[in-house]
């Protein structure tokens, strides 16, 4: 995958994540640093101000390939709280927005061969229109979790190839992702919905497809909907 693409992709990325700040504070409950007495309301692994030629300096991590540690995602500790409620009840007692997820059956998850390691997400995306009888072209927002800058580019890539459908940038992770943010393992999931429903709701939009990539390579995908 080019190099200067990446690098395109991952200035893109943080741009976003960086205009999206007041947003995500919508999503982020403060919390308390013991060790340095600092109160943390903000994520702090965003970083707006790289550029192409600064990117273009740095050495790649292994001496074959062109992978570098600012073309993924870093880990990043995050704590994430959720729930579930009576949909007729939460609907009474609250004036929240309301969003549903498509049936369960239709939240598919997919495995790629070794060697399209990353894929995964193509063939659960491919699986999941089919389920529910629509196209990407129908979804008004895209989420896909970040591993590497060049698994998303392989992803948008392949989509394209298997004539599953195009993403355009406007559509796709609108926010920042993952490569911006960092990978909370074991919350990647819940922070792609939560940030979902709420620019759907902003937006006044539908839904749309958001994906994952677990751990092997596999990918799972669902669709949300904001009633």
């Amino acid at each position: 995958m080019d190099a200067r693409a990446q690098d395109r992709l991952r200035i893109a990325v943080a741009w976003r994540a960086a205009g999206a700040e007041a947003k995500r504070a919508e999503e982020i409950a403060p919390g308390y640093d013991t060790a340095h007495g600092v109160a943390v309301l903000r994520d702090n692994g965003v970083r707006p101000h790289q550029t192409l030629e600064a990117l273009a300096k740095l050495r790649p991590v292994f001496e074959k390939g062109n992978r570098h540690c600012h073309r993924r995602e870093f880990f990043a500790d995050y704590r994430w709280r959720s729930g579930l409620v009576d949909w007729n009840r939460g609907c009474r007692e609250q004036p929240w927005p309301r969003n549903r997820l498509a049936p369960f059956e239709a939240s598919p998850t997919r495995a790629a061969i070794p060697g399209e390691w990353g894929l995964g997400p193509v063939y659960a995306i491919e699986r999941l229109l089919e389920r529910l009888h629509v196209t990407i072209e129908d979804a008004e927002l895209v989420e896909i979790n970040e591993a590497f800058a060049a698994q998303v580019l392989a992803v948008l890539r392949k989509l394209k190839d298997e004539g599953i459908g195009e993403i355009s940038d406007e559509r796709l992770n609108v926010n920042g992702g993952a490569i911006a943010l960092g990978h909370p393992v074991g919350a990647s999931g819940a922070r792609l919905v939560l940030t979902a429903l709420k620019e759907l709701q902003r937006r006044n939009a539908r839904g749309g497809p958001r994906q994952s990539v677990r751990g092997g390579g596999q990918g799972a995908a669902l669709w949300l909907e904001r009633l």
